[in-house]
Parts: C-alpha cells; sequence; structure tokens
C-alpha cells in the first residue's frame, strides 16, 4: 500500500524523498548511537570492522536494486510490447472488416471504433487503480454483439468470418491482460529484501559516522544517495501504469487513425 501511495507522487518529488530521507535518517541515527553508545557498549570502536560491514552492505545492496531494476524494466517492456499487440489486433480485425465488405461488418468498424477510442479515452486513466472502465466493456460486448448479425453468403465470406470471430476473442485478452498488468508489481519478498538492504546500508554508514572525517561524510554520503535514487527508480518503474513515465496508450491512439473511415470524394 505504501508503495502505490508513493508511485502517485511526481517522479521528481520521489528521487528527492528518499535520498532526503536517508540522509535524514543518518543524521538522528548517528546522534542516537553517540547518545546510547555506553549502554550498547560501542565504546570499543572499531573502524576496520565498520569498513568492511560497509562496504559488504554496500555492495549487497546494490546488487538487490540493480536485479530488481532489471525485473521491472523487463516487465514493463513487455507491457508496453503486449499495447502494441492489442494495437495490432485492432487494425487487423478492422481490415477484415473492410474485406468482408457487408453492411453490418461496416456497421461493426463503427463499433470498433467507438471500442478503441473508449479504451484510449475512458479506460487508460483506471488503470492506475487496476480497474477497468464499465463503459469500454460495455461496448466490447455490443461489438461482440453485432459479430453475431454478421452472416457470410459465400465461400470467401465464410473464411473472413472465422479470421474476424478469431481476432475478435484475441482483443478481448488483450484487454483482459491489459487490466491484469495494470495491477502488477514485484513480489512482496522483494520488496522486503529492499528495504531491509536499504535500511542496512543508513545502519551501518550511521555507525561508520560516529567518527566523522569530512572524506568519510562525503564518500558515504554520496553512496547513500546512489543507493536511494536506485531504490526510487525500482519504485517508480515497478507501476507502470502510474506517474509520469508510464505505459502510452500511443500504439491504440495511432490505430484509430486507422480506424477512420475514408472520406467520400467531394462532388463537383
Amino acid at each position: 500500500m505504501f508503495n502505490i501511495v508513493m508511485a502517485r507522487l511526481p517522479e521528481w518529488l520521489i528521487f528527492l524523498i528518499f535520498p532526503f530521507g536517508a540522509l535524514l535518517c543518518i543524521a538522528l541515527l548517528v546522534s542516537v548511537f553517540r547518545k546510547i553508545s555506553g549502554k550498547l557498549k560501542l565504546d570499543d570502536y572499531d573502524g576496520d570492522i565498520l569498513d568492511t560491514a560497509t562496504q559488504n552492505t554496500l555492495s549487497g545492496a546494490f546488487v538487490v536494486l540493480g536485479f530488481s531494476l532489471v525485473l521491472v524494466m523487463g516487465t514493463t517492456d513487455r507491457f508496453e510490447s503486449d499495447v502494441t499487440t492489442e494495437a495490432t489486433r485492432i487494425v487487423s480485425m478492422d481490415r477484415l472488416l473492410v474485406l468482408e465488405g457487408s453492411p453490418q461488418a461496416t456497421a461493426l468498424r463503427g463499433g470498433l471504433k467507438q471500442y478503441s477510442d473508449s479504451v484510449v479515452t475512458d479506460e487508460w486513466p483506471m488503470l492506475s487503480s487496476g480497474r477497468g472502465s464499465k463503459k469500454t466493456a460495455g461496448l466490447l460486448q455490443d461489438l461482440f454483439k453485432e459479430l453475431e448479425q454478421l452472416k457470410p453468403q459465400d465461400p470467401r465470406q465464410v473464411s473472413l468470418y472465422g479470421d474476424i470471430v478469431r481476432k475478435s476473442d484475441e482483443i478481448y485478452h488483450s484487454r483482459a491482460t491489459r487490466i491484469l498488468n495494470s495491477r502488477s508489481s514485484l513480489p512482496t519478498l522483494f520488496w522486503i529484501v529492499n528495504y531491509l538492504s536499504l535500511a542496512g546500508v543508513i545502519i551501518i554508514a550511521s555507525l561508520r559516522l560516529m567518527q566523522p572525517t569530512s572524506m568519510r561524510i562525503l564518500a558515504l554520503c554520496t553512496q547513500i544517495v546512489l543507493i536511494s535514487v536506485l531504490f526510487s527508480a525500482v519504485l517508480i518503474i515497478d507501476h507502470p501504469f502510474m506517474g509520469g513515465t508510464n505505459i502510452s496508450p500511443d500504439p491504440i491512439a495511432k490505430a484509430l487513425v486507422t480506424l477512420q473511415p475514408p472520406t467520400p470524394p467531394a462532388i463537383q
């Protein structure tokens, strides 16, 4: 739930919240560790052990977050490919209806255009909530009802009818897949590991900065900022139907241009 709330924020704000939040946590932890160092028996400060722990923790965090980033980027690429496939199927069905040529097929083209337009204008904004549009679903059902009105009269139309039915079924599955994709995210276990990695880095860095030097502060804070930026990138890309860097309906919008009926020539 927290990830979803954060993903709805502007991307520039997410990229500010986590780095500055991490640095603020370090500052607070250093202050706390210094005050209670006696109770925690941290008087025997061992810089060598903390240097090793810092290096290992940072390396582990970069590996975990880097792997998560690769996963979410691959998933987003697949979702974008699914949208392109959906647009291609819409265009293919329109061309089949043009070839069929009957008045019923012409009416179906109009229904297909209305459905595609509703996907872009009505349904796409709702995908950020993982839901489809009832209006779009209704238009798709109307399309199937109009499909029943097609009555092939010759072998050519019979062959085209089979292709049209098959393509309409593919469009239905494309829509269902797109709605399911809008609910997709990294498994909870991955996010637990990601948060633990970030927390571990912050804690170890705070312990190391109990005896700060200018170079040490600069080096550790730079690495913490980089880790936090990487974490922010994973969070943003993990919800590809939210925020500014989201999956675009452009392929379907471009398909709508193809679905426009030809303009009749002007009468001289």
